[in-house]
């Protein structure tokens, strides 16, 4: 008698244990096609453009700085297949400094501080491919690759020269790779590399805005 007991025990323990397996296997099931999806993250990013040598030494300071920083942005698409993906993405990037300059005048010259705040943003659509590396369809390697518009705007600011800005635009675009690992079925745990490239003309001269950027974001499935 006790050994039925047993092992209608043991019976009923892995009964338990499918149904449990089983629940868990269903929880990370496959993505739909036509699911959509959302991204926020964060980051830093890698000015890759190069400094121009003949920069006096103040401005170069303040150039170095501004070629690294945070960058914040939110992703959006939906899904066209259950491993493609089309997508659309917004960044923004903002960095704040100063700089002595001079100024000459005939008798003598005026030295004053400049403030100085960088802004650019990123805007543009993506085709992407997601692969899974795990026979439990939890972790994922993807990339992507699209085109954008980068939008680039330096503020100045000195009591003595007063106020003035620049503000340019362009075509951009972008190659990125990750990792994405599910948390439940709805939420992934995501980490991206990117390589964004492009350039604006401000008075008769490029400005760079090549860089690589390694970021990091919770992605929602609806």
């Amino acid at each position: 008698m006790k050994k039925q007991c047993f092992v209608m025990f043991a019976l009923l323990l892995c009964g338990l244990a499918g149904n449990s397996q089983e629940a868990k296997s269903d929880a990370f099931k496959k993505v739909k096609a036509g699911s959509v999806f959302l991204k926020p993250g964060f980051g830093g990013f890698f000015k890759l453009g190069r400094i121009d040598d003949e920069l006096p030494t103040a401005l170069e300071d303040h150039t170095k700085k501004l070629r690294s920083g945070f960058v914040w942005g939110i992703d959006g698409g939906v899904m066209i297949s259950e491993n493609d993906y089309i997508g659309a993405t917004f960044s923004r990037s903002n960095r704040s400094g100063s700089f002595r300059n001079s100024l000459f005048f005939p008798g003598g010259s005026v030295i004053f501080t400049i403030d100085n705040t960088e802004t650019i943003q990123y805007v543009g659509a993506y085709y992407g491919n997601r692969q899974a590396i795990n026979p439990q369809n939890k972790v994922f390697l993807h990339s992507r690759a699209g085109l954008g518009f980068w939008n680039y705007r330096s503020q100045f600011f000195s009591q003595e020269s007063g106020n003035f800005e620049l503000k340019e635009s362009n075509i951009g675009f972008q190659l990125g790779a990750g990792l994405e690992a599910r948390v439940t079925s709805g939420v992934s745990w995501v980490i991206d590399a990117d390589l964004l490239t492009g350039n604006v003309k401000i008075e008769d001269e490029k400005e760079n805005l090549s860089q690589i950027r390694v970021s990091t974001g919770l992605l929602f499935r609806f």
